[in-house]
């Protein structure tokens, strides 16, 4: 009788906490799961160094964003200082003088200057802005989930995910929202976040050649809240719509997926206490509907009474 294979920890380890044991060798079998995993491992490490970049980016931001409304302010001063200097020059010059004057201030174009120049300000200021926002939501969402719940306005954490997810769905989809749930749920705000961006960006690989995505949240009667992330996309054969949440299956090309994002979609909604379903018909597109309760259930192993 052969001894059985004994079990090794994997050489390159896909997420160096995971503690994954298989028999060595590794089965061919397995091998397109194995470079899944090492796919997410290489996702993960982007994200903890894309939460670094976006932090390093927040202090120099903090900047610009103080010496704008400085500059702002000088401006405006300056700007009142310009027009009393014109008020006290047409009462005191003679008309001579005040057409030299006003010869070199249409020759320097100086109306359309003052004028654009507190438009140049305002827009900066909205751009930094802009740029200060999408640091903190990818910090935000890139932050290790150390499993703490606390009260976060469901609106607020969707659009801080749809600001990530932004680039990845702007050039192939119109994104439309309709936030109304006015709710805060008590969550794991990194994870929720997470679980919306990965049905933004899976509605966005749905759609070929442009189309729409919707993001909705309501509220559920007093204690639950439902969100909703629907594309008009090629949509799902109803033969996959059973399997779609398990781990490892995708129907997206060799390269394109791990087929782990909707596993762990469902794992993270399940974790809140909460549930997850798709409505879908090929040619249509697809809804995902994710219900959670306003405040998840105690666990009883981490409950302080227990």
């Amino acid at each position: 009788m052969r001894p059985p294979r004994k079990l090794v920890k994997l050489k390159t380890c896909v997420c160096n906490q995971c503690g994954v044991y298989v028999s060595e060798p590794f089965p061919d079998s397995l091998a397109p799961y194995r470079e899944r995993l090492l796919e997410a491992e290489r996702l993960a490490s982007i994200g903890q160094l894309a939460a670094g970049v976006a932090h390093e980016i927040n202090n120099p931001v903090g900047y610009l964003q103080s010496n704008l409304r400085t500059l702002d302010e000088y401006f405006a001063a300056l700007r009142e200082l310009i027009q009393r200097y014109e008020e006290l020059l047409n009462e005191h010059l003679s008309p001579e003088r005040r057409g030299v004057i006003g010869e070199l201030r249409s020759q320097l174009d100086a109306d359309f200057l003052l004028d654009d120049l507190g438009s140049l300000l305002q827009e900066s200021r909205q751009g930094v802005g802009i740029i200060r926002d999408i640091a903190l939501a990818l910090r935000d969402f890139a932050r290790t989930p150390d499993g703490r719940m606390e009260p976060v306005a469901l609106d607020e954490l969707v659009r801080g995910a749809l600001r990530i997810a932004h680039n990845e769905v702007k050039y192939v989809a119109t994104l439309d929202t309709e936030l109304q749930s006015d709710a805060q749920v008590v969550c794991d705000a990194s994870m929720i976040s997470q679980v919306v961006l990965n049905l933004v960006v899976n509605a966005s690989h749905a759609l070929d050649g442009g189309g729409r995505i919707v993001v909705r949240t309501s509220r559920d009667g007093e204690d639950r809240v439902w969100l909703e992330v629907e594309d008009d996309g090629c949509g799902i054969p109803e033969s996959d719509q059973a399997r779609i949440f398990e781990a490892f299956y995708t129907t997206k090309p060799a390269g394109k997926g791990t087929g782990l994002g909707l596993a762990m979609i469902r794992e993270t909604v399940q974790r809140h206490g909460g549930s997850i379903s798709v409505d879908s018909e090929p040619g249509r597109g697809s809804r995902f509907r994710v219900t959670l309760p306003v405040r998840p259930a105690a666990d009883p192993e981490t409950s302080p009474t227990s």
